[in-house]
């Protein structure tokens, strides 16, 4: 048997959420993923505003009195506004 530490794994992406639509029975989030190689940290410590990668539309609908999640589509980024 051998032992491999997992080391510098990190999540390909961030999330960050762009827009949340509220109706009485569903909650639909857009969230861009930001690639972590697009990621920069400012020198006040906050985190550069990049452009996500890819945008990802999740449908949430009530069931017995919590959200769950309904769907998860890919959104076209024309597609995350108003």
């Amino acid at each position: 048997m051998y032992y491999i530490p997992i080391t510098g794994v990190s999540p390909p992406f961030t999330p960050r959420v762009i827009k949340v639509k509220k109706s009485r029975e569903t909650v639909e989030v857009t969230v861009g993923y930001i690639g972590v190689d697009k990621l920069q940290i400012n020198s006040d410590g906050t985190v550069s505003q990049s452009e996500p990668d890819k945008y990802m539309k999740i449908t949430l609908r009530k069931s017995g009195g919590a959200f769950k999640v309904y769907s998860i589509q890919t959104v076209n980024p024309l597609e995350t506004g108003d």
